[in-house]
């Protein structure tokens, strides 16, 4: 197909996390890095439909890692590793950016979730709670004892990650802004490795995606099945047929691998769009040596079959939103591709 346009808004490509055990948890948490985490062993089966852009994209200037994401109607909401705040209009292609503020230069951000009545809370650090107003401004914060490691939103109620919990256990909780009031939720169930503890962390970390109706799909770094939730916390878990799951060892040291499962995009009927890459065919994946990645868009039965194909034509970090036939995906150069599926 054709290379797509883009029209940028000014920002490039930058920001470079100071330890690598950082930028493992990033990568395994949220999945929105320019490209990646982890290896997949083996390259995808073809032939493959061609992904043509179903329009022109369109520059939203995301310069740097993003460690949060929300979508609600024809928007999303990016948070960025350097405190920025995006909101992008999907049909105009447009964004809107804004500094979070209050906020110290050393303390991270992590995770980013929109609630039905509109509030949007990250988390500040691993112990406190931030609600965010779309001005950039904490409008208001609530302390945790237990430090987290990510947040999602389900409904009316947040989706935590929590750090130490000892496997097997829930991965995920659900409740109101705080600590009180949680349950789990969820099929996700941590899992036990004979590993040092922050190694086994990181390969307990949860992702999350996107879905219609409130559809929450989340899965483990380096694996091959999708648990999809409801807005009631009932799950189901898929396991993607003819894909190679990673090791461990592929999830924790590789700096800019390949990854089975990027993002997901679960549909009202049970399907689920996977944004998945690959290390081309004949390409050298030897310790230390440079490879070509290949992107693809694959569309899972509820069963975990393989009904579809679509080759994405450039480097891909998330998906942001569907309409209809067409899935709305954010760039390794910080812009939107619509791509017909």
């Amino acid at each position: 197909p054709p290379p797509p346009r883009h029209d940028t808004l000014g920002l490039t490509m930058k920001g470079r996390l100071r330890r690598r055990i950082v930028g493992l948890a990033i990568c395994a948490v949220v999945g929105m890095t320019a490209p990646g985490c982890g290896r997949e062993q083996t390259p995808d089966p073809s032939p493959a439909r061609a992904g043509n852009p179903a329009g022109p994209a369109s520059g939203i200037a995301v310069g740097d890692v993003v460690v949060g994401r929300a979508a609600a109607g024809g928007r999303v909401w990016l948070l960025t590793l350097a405190h920025n705040l995006i909101a992008i209009d999907i049909e105009r292609g447009a964004a809107d950016q804004v500094a979070v503020r209050d906020i110290p230069p050393v303390e991270n951000l992590w995770g980013l979730a929109r609630l039905d009545d509109g509030a949007l809370w990250t988390l500040v650090g691993r112990h406190s709670l931030g609600q965010l107003a779309e001005d950039g401004r904490i409008v208001r914060r609530i302390d945790l004892r237990a430090p987290h490691l990510g947040l999602f939103a389900s409904g009316a109620d947040l989706v935590y990650h929590v750090f130490g919990v000892d496997p097997p256990a829930p991965a995920l909780t659900a409740g109101p802004p705080g600590e009180s009031n949680r349950r789990a939720w969820g099929v996700l169930q941590t899992r036990v490795f004979d590993r040092p503890r922050a190694e086994a962390v990181v390969l307990n970390l949860v992702s999350c995606g996107l879905g219609d109706r409130g559809l929450l799909p989340c899965w483990f770094p380096g694996q091959t099945s999708v648990a999809v939730v409801d807005r009631e916390g009932t799950g189901r878990v898929i396991q993607l047929a003819g894909m190679a799951s990673q090791s461990p060892d592929e999830v924790l040291m590789s700096s800019n691998p390949a990854r089975p499962v990027r993002d997901v995009y679960a549909l009202r009927d049970g399907d689920v769009w996977v944004l998945s890459s690959t290390v081309a065919d004949g390409a050298v994946v030897s310790p230390g040596a440079a490879y070509e990645l290949s992107w693809w868009l694959k569309r899972f039965s509820p069963e975990g079959q393989l009904r579809d194909i679509v080759a994405v034509p450039e480097s891909a970090r998330l998906i942001l939103s569907r309409s209809g036939r067409t899935l709305v995906l954010l760039t390794a150069a910080g812009t939107i591709l619509r791509v017909n599926i």
